[in-house]
């Protein structure tokens, strides 16, 4: 994580470093980002950056986390907190604020999408793995509150339930990313909120009568006659 000179550069200064990063990351991934041109950009020379970061991974794993508070800064995470009647409406309240600002800053869906693709990678420098670490324990938890009050199912393992999840929510945001330029804002909320209203319906726990749930007779009876 950034040196402590980094943190006393001034706001602005290190807002303009970490955006320009950002963008460079978003555009290129980490393996293919420059990290002389990040530098060039942002206008601070090569000797200069590290006094600010170790290296690219460093520098990768700041952007993450500044961006990922930036995002969730607003959002109640206290998932110890919640009850079903507010599981599922803080969580599309979290959903609905990063759509926001993946509108205000449309480079920061392809960066969080960078640093997903980068964590499934074997190697991954340890500020990385921290992060993806510190990620899945969040996911994890959100997963098992939801068992806890019954927002949730149970009836699947957890990593099966997590990984279900996380590959609906990358589908989407690949999809969206390949054709963010010509969807009118309308038409991407109406596609997100249809796949988190998909997702949703996954991992609650399925009616106790799946057969009436679907219209058919109830278990241990037959149909009813005309």
């Amino acid at each position: 994580m950034p040196r402590p000179r980094f943190q006393k550069l001034a706001p602005e200064k290190r807002a303009r470093i970490l955006e320009t990063a950002a963008r460079e990351f978003a555009a290129h991934g980490f393996e293919a980002a420059s990290l002389n041109h990040i530098l060039a950009a942002a206008g601070i020379s090569k000797g200069a950056a590290y006094y600010y970061f170790d290296d690219k991974a460093d520098l990768f794993a700041a952007v993450i986390e500044h961006y990922w508070q930036r995002v969730l800064g607003t959002i109640d995470l206290d998932f110890a907190a919640r009850d079903a009647s507010t599981f599922w409406s803080k969580t599309h309240e979290l959903y609905h604020r990063a759509l926001d600002d993946a509108y205000e800053q449309p480079w920061l869906l392809p960066l969080f999408k960078s640093f997903w693709g980068r964590a499934q990678s074997t190697g991954l420098p340890k500020p990385m793995a921290d992060q993806f670490a510190a990620l899945i324990t969040w996911l994890r938890g959100f997963v098992e509150r939801g068992r806890e009050i019954g927002a949730i199912r149970s009836d699947l393992p957890l990593d099966l339930l997590l990984a279900l999840m996380t590959a609906a929510d990358d589908a989407c945001d690949r999809w969206l990313i390949e054709n963010w330029d010509r969807l009118e804002r309308p038409e991407v909320e109406r596609i997100t909120h249809a796949v988190f209203d998909g997702v949703r319906r996954m991992v609650e726990p399925p009616p106790r009568d799946p057969a009436a749930a679907c219209g058919g007779p109830a278990r241990g009876g037959s149909p009813k006659s005309p």
